[in-house]
């Protein structure tokens, strides 16, 4: 009962529980269903915005800077994955010594650096 004034009141037209359907036994008034086609419209509307700016920051924020390893510090190269004080120490130690490297594969010609080691921080370092 509490239902159907609610009802009543939005759409503007009984609703008996006589009515096949629900359907009104007299015609009902098409402003009243606009007004809740309109409300349920701008509900919808309202609950979709938070969630889109969110989306937006998630990846900004995922996306790590790639490290250029011709011009890094040794505390920039020590955060590269499998990278320590040490490696990042000889990788600027053997750039002084033989120049920029080439690629991001030419960090195997440093001691202690890998095929394997390369691939783990391949998107994370750059020329």
């Amino acid at each position: 009962m509490l239902i159907q004034k609610y009802l009543n009141h939005w759409i503007d037209w009984p609703i008996h529980s006589s009515t096949m359907l629900g359907r009104p036994s007299q015609p009902y008034k098409e402003t009243g269903m606009k007004k809740l086609a309109a409300t349920l419209m701008t509900l919808m509307a309202l609950a979709l915005i938070p969630a889109m700016p969110a989306a937006a920051d998630d990846t900004a924020e995922s996306a790590p800077t790639a490290i250029n390893i011709n011009t890094a510090s040794a505390e920039e190269l020590s955060a590269l994955p499998g990278i320590g004080e040490k490696k990042a120490a000889d990788i600027i130690e053997e750039r002084k010594a033989h120049g920029n490297y080439d690629s991001v594969d030419s960090l195997t010609r440093v001691k202690g650096i890998g095929e394997s080691t390369v691939d783990g921080l391949r998107d994370r370092a750059a020329i």
